[in-house]
């Protein structure tokens, strides 16, 4: 546990070369520790740099290490100097030396952060792949979650119990959306070897991902492609086709793809329409009833084809015909509906459950459980003070 008055010093910027990196101080004796090493050119003291403004100067000497350097508190700096390893290795042992300790940015977070929610939603909005989804976590950064939090325990203060169920009923029905916001949902491409699988995964990822060879069972491992559809990040896997077969390794192929089938969030069973319906597709359709049906190659039809069942996708790799529809019937599949900006989702597990036990306990007519399990999720971050 590091106390926010304590000097320390954290690496902001990512390991390895760049352009710049930034060193951060903090700390009652800030001032003092960074006034021994920095020759700012205005000649001022580090304890007489105004907040918010940027300075110029050395480090250690007059001929040293360039620098800027930002006081963005009284008791805090930024000091941005070249992204090599030698310049921050020569700012972090002199900071050391002058009895700072070096912390890693994740708990540098909580010296800062209102509350466990917020570090939370801070750290999860390192690892958002998409736009969509880091506006989201910046509503819960920016404090929509605790809002909602503290309005439902202040409803179950004015007993009303059912004002606090809803709220909580449409937290739990957010969950889903949370979890998705950070971890790449798994969409999962299956179906008789032949039918398009890999023409259509190079066509939703728009890149050539995977080989396409005109030979059942060429695809005999699972490749996979990282897409965003509708600001969701999202995993697509080419498996190998399924089908009966004595060949140790297809059948090995096959035994990787069910396995990825039975982790999957969403499947799209992929079914070739220039050939007639055969009873291998009837025991694709009835192992996965509730799977995507994509009915590809429709640009070998020579007819207008009959309009397909409901949820069905008619797609062409060749063409890109239905491509579009494809991603947006996966996407719904997903998240059914996004919440308004500024709304409250929860996106972590312990939060969910958290939701969860309120919601039970308020079933079971005691409030005052609810309170204590939400009242967790309002604490200050781990190690803060």
């Amino acid at each position: 546990m590091h106390s926010a008055n304590q000097l320390a010093i954290c690496v902001l910027t990512p390991p390895g070369r760049g352009a710049v990196a930034t060193v951060a101080l903090a700390g009652a004796d800030a001032a003092a520790a960074l006034g021994r090493f920095l020759r700012a050119s205005s000649g001022r003291s580090a304890s007489e740099l105004l907040v918010e403004r940027v300075y110029h100067g050395r480090w250690a000497t007059e001929l040293g290490e360039e620098l800027v350097v930002c006081r963005t508190a009284t008791d805090a700096f930024e000091i941005h100097c070249h992204g090599g390893p030698s310049a921050i290795k020569s700012i972090t042992e002199k900071l050391s030396a002058a009895g700072a300790t070096e912390i890693g940015w994740r708990n540098w977070t909580t010296r800062y952060a209102v509350g466990a929610i917020e570090h939370d939603a801070f750290v999860a909005l390192t690892t958002a792949r998409t736009e969509r989804a880091a506006s989201v976590l910046l509503d819960q950064w920016q404090g929509a979650l605790r809002q909602e939090l503290r309005g439902i325990v202040a409803d179950c203060g004015l007993r009303d119990v059912a004002r606090a169920q809803d709220r909580l009923r449409e937290l739990a029905g957010r969950v889903s959306l949370g979890r998705r916001l950070t971890r790449p949902s798994q969409v999962v491409l299956a179906g008789l070897p032949n039918v398009g699988k890999s023409s259509l995964i190079n066509a939703l990822v728009g890149y050539e991902r995977t080989i396409v060879f005109d030979e059942p069972g060429t695809t005999r491992d699972v490749v996979t492609a990282e897409i965003a559809a509708d600001g969701l990040p999202i995993v697509l896997s080419d498996t190998a086709g399924l089908r009966p077969s004595d060949d140790p390794l297809e059948e090995a192929g096959m035994r990787l793809a069910r396995e990825r089938l039975a982790s999957s969030d969403v499947i799209i069973l992929v079914f070739d329409a220039s050939t007639p319906p055969s009873i291998d597709d009837q025991q694709l359709h009835d192992q996965w009833p509730n799977a995507i049906v994509v009915k590809n190659k429709c640009d070998l039809l020579t007819r207008e084809p009959v309009s397909g069942g409901p949820g069905e996708v008619r797609t062409s790799a060749v063409t890109g015909q239905g491509i579009g529809e494809l991603l947006q019937a996966v996407s719904q599949r997903l998240v059914a509906h996004w919440p308004s900006a500024g709304a409250a989702v929860p996106f972590t597990e312990e939060q969910a459950l958290a939701i969860r036990q309120a919601l039970a306990a308020l079933g079971r007519g005691d409030s005052e459980l609810v309170t204590g399990a939400l009242t967790v999720l309002l604490a200050a971050p781990p190690g803060s003070l």
